[in-house]
C-alpha cells in the first residue's frame, strides 16, 4: 500500500473512531448542561480536565515516541509495549491513590470532590488504552480504534441518559466512564494479540532505562500538553464558581469538536514523516507543506463560520441559559487554525529528532498561559479563560515556527494558505447577510456552497493538488 493510500486509510478510520467519540462526549456535554445546568456541567469539565492531567502524567508521552520507534522496527514491539505499559501502569496506580489521599485538602466544592474521587481510577486502564493505541497506528491497522470508539461511545452514552433519566449526578456519569476505561483496554488488549502481533511478558531492566532516558522530551512534552489544553478550567475551578466553568467548556466543547481533524490527519501523516526524516527523504518538505495548507483550507471556514453564527450555534445545542457563552466561543473559534499549524510544527520537530525544541516552546507557552490566564480569569472570567487560550496558542505557533525554521526551513504560510482565508472571508460575509433569514441548517448547507465556489474562483488549490486529490479518491475507493 503507497504511502498516500495508506493515510488517507487511516485517516478517515481513525478520525471517523475520533468522531464517534468526540459526538458522544459533546452529546453527553449537552444532555448534562440542559439536565443539570451550567454549574453540574462545570463540574463534569473540572473532573474530566483533572482526569486528563493525570493520565498524561501517568503516560509518559508513550503513544508518540511508541509509534516512532515502532515504525522504525517492528520487531520490537512486544518489549516496547510491555515495558512501557508496566512503567506507565505502575505511575497511574501511584497517582491515583495519591490524589485520593490529597483531595480533602485541595478545597474544592462537594460536588467536584466526590466526582475526583471516582474518575482518579480511570487513570491506570487509560494509560494501558493509550499504549496499546500506538500499535494500532503504527501497524496502520486503525480500524480497531473505530471498533473500540464505537463501542465504548454507545456504551457510555447509554450508561450515562440511563443515569439521568434516573436522577443521578455527576458522579454517577463519570464512573459509568470509568468501566468502560477497563472494557476498552481489555478489547485492545485481545484485539492486539489476535490481530497484529502476539504480547508476551518480557522485562529488562537496560531496556527499561534506555526507554526511560528516550521519553524524556516525550513525556515532558505530553505533560506539558495537557497542561495547556485545560489551564483555564483549573483557573477556574479556584478562582471562579462551577458556572463560569460550564459556560467557557459549553464553548470549548464546540471548538474542541474540529480538532479532531487536524488530530487524526497527523497521527497518520506522522509516521511516514518520521519514516522520511530517518531516510534522509526530501519529501517531508512536500509532506510538511501541504499538511499545513490542506489543515487550514479546512480550518479557516469553520472559524469563520462558528463566529458568525456563535449565537444560534449555543442556543440551539444548549439553550438560552447559556447566552454568556457566546463571547468566549467567538474567542476561541481562532484557536482552530491556530491549533491546525500546531498539530503540523510539533510533530516535524518530533520526526527530525528535536522533540525538546517543541518542549521548550511548550514550556515557555505554559508559563505565559497561566500567567496571563490567571490576570484575564480574574478580569473577566470565562472570557479571560477564552482569551488566554487564543493569545497562548498564538504565542506557541510563533515559538515553533522559529524552531522548525532554524534548519533552513521556509514556511510561506501566506502562500499556502492566503487564498483559503480569503475565501473563508466571503463565506463569512455570505452568512452575515443570510444569518437573521435562514434556519441554521441551511445556512450552513448555503456557506459550504459559497465556500467551495470561492475556492474555486481564486484557484486556492493548484493542479497537483487536485490531481493529489483524486488519486486519493481513487485509492480509498478501491
Amino acid at each position: 500500500m503507497s504511502d498516500s493510500r495508506a493515510i488517507l486509510k487511516n485517516t478517515l478510520v481513525l478520525g471517523f473512531s475520533e468522531v464517534i467519540e468526540r459526538l458522544s462526549t459533546v452529546y453527553l456535554g449537552i444532555c448534562v448542561a440542559r439536565k443539570l445546568g451550567a454549574g453540574a456541567f462545570g463540574v463534569y469539565s473540572v473532573a474530566m480536565v483533572y482526569y486528563g492531567l493525570l493520565f498524561l502524567a501517568a503516560e509518559l508521552g508513550c503513544n508518540t515516541y511508541l509509534v516512532r520507534e515502532i515504525a522504525k522496527d517492528r520487531t520490537l514491539t512486544s518489549a516496547l509495549v510491555v515495558h512501557t505499559a508496566l512503567m506507565s501502569g505502575v505511575l497511574g496506580a501511584v497517582l491515583a491513590t495519591v490524589a485520593r489521599l490529597v483531595l480533602p485538602f485541595v478545597g474544592f466544592s462537594r460536588d467536584v470532590e466526590l466526582a475526583l474521587y471516582v474518575i482518579v481510577w480511570a487513570i491506570v486502564p487509560a494509560t494501558l488504552k493509550a499504549i496499546q493505541e500506538s500499535v494500532f497506528v503504527a501497524y496502520q491497522r486503525a480500524e480497531f480504534l473505530t471498533y473500540s470508539a464505537l463501542i465504548a461511545g454507545v456504551i457510555n452514552l447509554a450508561a450515562a441518559l440511563y443515569l439521568l433519566s434516573q436522577g443521578a449526578r455527576v458522579v454517577g456519569l463519570v464512573l459509568a466512564f470509568t468501566v468502560v476505561q477497563f472494557v476498552v483496554a481489555v478489547f485492545y488488549f485481545m484485539s492486539i494479540n489476535r490481530y497484529i502481533t502476539r504480547l508476551h511478558w518480557e522485562f529488562a531492566s537496560s531496556f527499561m532505562f534506555r526507554i526511560l532516558r528516550d521519553i524524556r522530551p516525550f513525556t515532558g512534552t505530553s505533560f506539558i500538553q495537557g497542561f495547556l489544553s485545560r489551564p483555564e478550567i483549573i483557573l477556574l475551578s479556584f478562582t471562579r464558581n462551577n458556572a463560569q466553568v460550564g459556560f467557557y467548556s459549553a464553548a470549548l466543547k464546540i471548538v474542541d469538536l474540529w480538532q479532531l481533524v487536524p488530530r487524526s490527519f497527523m497521527t497518520n501523516v506522522f509516521p511516514v514523516m518520521s519514516s522520511y526524516y530517518h531516510a534522509g527523504n526530501e519529501a517531508t518538505h512536500v509532506l510538511r507543506e501541504r499538511s499545513i495548507k490542506y489543515l487550514l483550507a479546512l480550518s479557516f471556514p469553520l472559524a469563520i463560520g462558528l463566529f458568525v453564527s456563535a449565537r444560534p450555534v449555543l442556543h440551539w445545542l444548549y439553550g438560552d441559559s447559556f447566552e454568556s457563552s457566546v463571547t468566549v466561543l467567538k474567542v476561541l473559534v481562532w484557536t482552530i487554525p491556530l491549533g491546525s499549524v500546531w498539530s503540523v510544527l510539533w510533530r516535524v520537530l518530533s520526526a527530525r529528532g528535536e522533540h525538546g525544541a517543541a518542549l521548550q516552546s511548550q514550556i515557555v507557552t505554559l508559563l505565559f498561559r497561566l500567567a496571563a490566564g490567571y490576570l484575564a480569569i480574574r478580569s473577566f472570567a470565562s472570557l479571560g479563560a477564552a482569551i488566554s487560550t487564543a493569545a497562548s496558542m498564538f504565542v506557541l505557533d510563533l515559538l515553533l515556527v522559529y524552531q522548525v525554521r532554524r534548519d533552513g526551513s521556509h514556511l510561506r504560510f501566506v502562500r499556502l494558505a492566503g487564498r483559503s482565508a480569503l475565501a473563508g472571508v466571503g463565506m463569512g460575509v455570505v452568512m452575515l447577510l443570510l444569518r437573521d433569514h435562514l434556519q441554521l441548517w441551511v445556512l450552513a448547507c448555503i456557506s459550504v456552497v459559497a465556500y467551495v465556489a470561492m475556492i474555486v474562483l481564486l484557484r486556492a488549490f493548484s493542479k497537483d493538488d487536485f490531481t493529489l486529490f483524486r488519486t486519493l479518491l481513487h485509492l480509498g475507493s478501491s
